[in-house]
């Protein structure tokens, strides 16, 4: 017990001036996660102490504190079962509340997708697998989880917790060190969710001002201004199955969707490389191919003095991708 909590039980009116949180001992992924975000969503919680408490502690809290996953006499968040009696996530919970106090109001968005898998997590755990993918066992369905975020985090504080045994930290410590995992995640998280919405607008602006070539219904986009996650935007939201990306004045890559089976070394690109006298080689001073097929680009060894550039003219090679592309749908047609 501290000694500010020493004082408050013996009648003085003393709270706490440094913004704290409580929580479980023994934290699970969701609280974790939970203790995390209010960090990360209100600035004043940021450095926040962090106390790890009896599942049942109940205190009288000042307004700079929070308690989640507590009894705390009833003000803690602690998000209510659902109709079926299964326990949800209290991540989500906290993201709605304290989502209106981030300084970019986009987090609350961005962080939807980790919410809802928070919250499947904890209310059916790898059974969430199967609901997505039926097909799998019961063991597919185990194994798939070692891999996911739930996986992960079940290695992960399972090894700081054996570090603080060995090391002859307490409990607490090793509740503290995975919150601290969970945050440095989550920032990551959030960070990279806020520059792929970045991207979106920045795909959007592209495309007006001609940067980025698409025609209707067309299966592959020129792009003529590298623009982070371009590939990732035009493939998940306008439908693209592969892009030319000019990254310089006169160096190109190519790059299919994953589930695309269409090689970017197919003959009708291979042609077209062949007439501005170039060939696939390692990708010094030539073109690589990637031997899965889904990435063609023009110098891509790092640590070497580039050489010159490519010859090849980007709207070329997009035209002999998008056509490579439609001849392999309609062979693939044919043989079925």
């Amino acid at each position: 017990m501290s000694q500010q909590e020493q004082q408050n039980n013996t009648g003085a009116k003393t709270r706490p001036i440094q913004p704290r949180i409580n929580t479980r001992c023994g934290v699970n992924m969701d609280t974790a996660f939970s203790v995390a975000l209010v960090g990360c969503l209100v600035p004043e919680f940021e450095n926040a102490e962090i106390f790890f408490r009896d599942a049942g502690w109940s205190w009288q809290m000042g307004p700079m504190e929070v308690a989640i996953d507590l009894d705390a006499g009833g003000v803690s968040f602690m998000a209510e079962p659902d109709s079926e009696g299964r326990v949800r996530s209290t991540f989500d919970l906290i993201r709605k509340t304290y989502g209106p106090q981030a300084n970019d109001k986009r987090v609350v968005d961005a962080l939807e997708p980790l919410a809802q898998y928070l919250d499947n997590q904890k209310a059916y755990g790898s059974e969430g697998i199967r609901m997505i993918a039926p097909s799998l066992t019961e063991a597919d369905a185990e194994n798939v989880s070692d891999f996911t975020l739930a996986g992960v985090f079940r290695r992960e504080s399972r090894a700081i917790r054996g570090r603080a045994k060995r090391l002859g930290e307490s409990p607490e410590w090793a509740d503290y060190q995975i919150v601290c995992w969970a945050r440095d995640h989550l920032r990551e998280y959030i960070s990279e969710k806020i520059s792929y919405m970045n991207a979106e607008a920045n795909v959007v602006r592209a495309i007006h001002r001609k940067k980025i070539i698409m025609q209707e219904g067309g299966a592959v986009a020129l792009c003529l201004d590298p623009i982070k996650f371009v590939q990732e935007v035009l493939f998940r939201n306008y439908g693209i199955r592969a892009v030319v990306i000019v990254e310089d004045t006169d160096n190109i890559v190519v790059r299919r969707k994953d589930s695309e089976q269409t090689r970017m070394d197919h003959l009708f690109i291979r042609e077209v490389l062949g007439r501005f006298g170039e060939k696939i080689g390692n990708g010094q001073n030539d073109w690589f191919s990637h031997p899965s097929g889904f990435l063609l680009a023009w110098q891509t060894r790092r640590g070497e003095q580039r050489g010159r550039g490519t010859k090849v003219d980007p709207w070329d090679m997009a035209e002999a991708v998008e056509r490579a592309i439609l001849f392999e749908d309609a062979r693939i047609a044919q043989s079925k």
